[in-house]
């Protein structure tokens, strides 16, 4: 191959490696995550109709366990982290005694 076409590839290369992380999606929430459903949100609601609602957490989050170890308060997190973004949708929902 010749050197000027080498170059070319490498720096096709290196801009694909960089756009890379920008290709992705962009918000990545629970399926059941929409306005509609955030505003049906009540405080004290039980935590299966949350999930019922939401759908299923992308991760759960144990702030305080009891003596026996179970968690007692902890919080959803219906989104997943954008990697190489400073700003995106998050939506925590804090559940304590079941509620």
């Amino acid at each position: 191959m010749k050197r000027k076409t080498k170059i070319k590839l490498l720096i096709i290369l290196i801009i694909s490696i960089l756009l890379f992380p920008f290709t992705q999606g962009r918000w990545k929430l629970s399926k059941g995550v929409t306005v509609e459903n955030i505003r049906k949100l009540k405080y004290g609601m039980p935590e299966k109709e949350v999930i019922k609602l939401l759908g299923k957490p992308f991760s759960v989050v144990v702030m305080e366990r009891d003596k026996e170890g179970k968690p007692i308060r902890y919080y959803y997190k219906f989104a997943k982290e954008v990697p190489y973004s400073r700003w995106y949708p998050m939506l925590c929902v804090y559940i304590e005694d079941g509620k």
